[in-house]
């Protein structure tokens, strides 16, 4: 082949190679900013303003969130009204108002019941006030999609028909649990002065602090305790959760093994005022274990896991110093190896 001819060959190879790789980096950036335009937050408020949410998933009862001066509450099945954390609140406001809505399926005249969401099977609800200006959104979830993951939403009154990930619905979807306060005691450890605790192996245990320093009171002589022991003791009763609720009174303690439970814990101030009573009654029988516990200001019998329950000291051997480290073998010989003459 003539140079010539070469040369004309790879100008039109390297002019066809620019065109091909200029026309595929203008579509990448196309299709990027055809998606960055297809998603869309679905709506926006502060946090801080919301006052009242409604939750509703298919034919079960709505769960309902209100707010007070005393803080949030979450209202159950038959209008009973629980105490609502209000971190697990506002995390569930905070996922609310970061929904991104992916790909517009209808605009305008939308017939909502093409979609599922004329009558939808989840909607979500909150309403606040900003500078005594009231507002609401309100999210209709429908239909699944035929295809994929995904269900077709709208905000109610609004003219768009999207989809949103199935995993973000899942999210939505909340039960009374999921709102509540997960700590079972709450109390300040430097006012605690007291620890009485006792278990049904073991007898009564009754440890005190004085400037900082804890000593065991009863039994009378018996011996030494670890008062690392005792600052770790009141650390994992304050860091104890609930596992689950089961949704009943205590009553009379029976059916729960609470009328005569198997390890008491009563945490005291310096005056002996009493701060904190906590009662295991029976471990609840399947795999999943627990015991059933009463907590104070609690009517209600609750469920820690059998993990944290197992690890908290039952008997004073549990409070015991750890012993001395055993001699070494250099320690115990002379520098030549021989034993240290006596």
């Amino acid at each position: 082949m003539k140079p010539r001819n070469t040369l004309i060959l790879f100008l039109i190879a390297a002019a066809l190679g620019a065109y091909i790789f200029f026309y595929e980096r203008h579509q990448e950036v196309s299709e990027e900013g055809e998606e960055k335009q297809e998603r869309a937050h679905l709506f926006d408020f502060e946090v801080a303003e919301a006052q009242a949410a409604e939750i509703r998933a298919g034919d079960g009862p709505a769960i309902r969130l209100t707010k007070s001066e005393e803080g949030w509450s979450v209202v159950a099945e038959g209008g009973k009204v629980y105490k609502a954390d209000k971190a697990l609140v506002e995390d569930y406001f905070e996922t609310l108002r970061g929904i991104e809505a992916a790909h517009l399926i209808e605009e305008g005249d939308v017939k909502a019941e093409q979609f599922g969401l004329a009558d939808p099977q989840k909607r979500v609800s909150v309403r606040g006030s900003s500078k005594d200006t009231p507002w609401q959104h309100i999210l209709l979830i429908g239909d699944e999609m035929p295809i994929g993951s995904r269900r077709y939403v709208m905000v109610e009154g609004g003219k768009a028909v999207r989809m949103l990930d199935s995993y973000v619905v899942r999210q939505l979807d909340k039960k009374v649990t999921d709102f509540r306060p997960k700590e079972i005691v709450s109390f300040d450890k430097s006012k605690v002065a007291g620890i009485e605790f006792s278990h049904y192996q073991g007898g009564k245990i009754r440890l005190a602090r004085k400037e900082g320093n804890w000593s065991l009171e009863a039994p009378t002589g018996g011996g030494e305790i670890d008062p690392a022991k005792a600052d770790r003791l009141l650390e994992d009763l304050s860091l104890l959760r609930v596992s689950s609720f089961p949704g009943e009174d205590v009553g009379d303690g029976r059916k729960f093994g609470l009328d005569k439970p198997t390890r008491k814990y009563v945490l005291s101030d310096e005056a002996g005022k009493e701060l904190v009573r906590l009662e295991f009654g029976n471990k609840k029988e399947g795999a999943d274990g627990g015991y059933y516990v009463r907590a104070t200001g609690q009517e209600e019998v609750l469920l820690v896991s059998g993990y944290s329950a197992d690890g908290l000291p039952k008997t004073l051997e549990d409070l015991r110093p750890p012993p001395p480290p055993e001699p070494s073998a250099e320690s115990s010989s002379g520098p030549s190896g021989e034993a240290p003459a006596p």
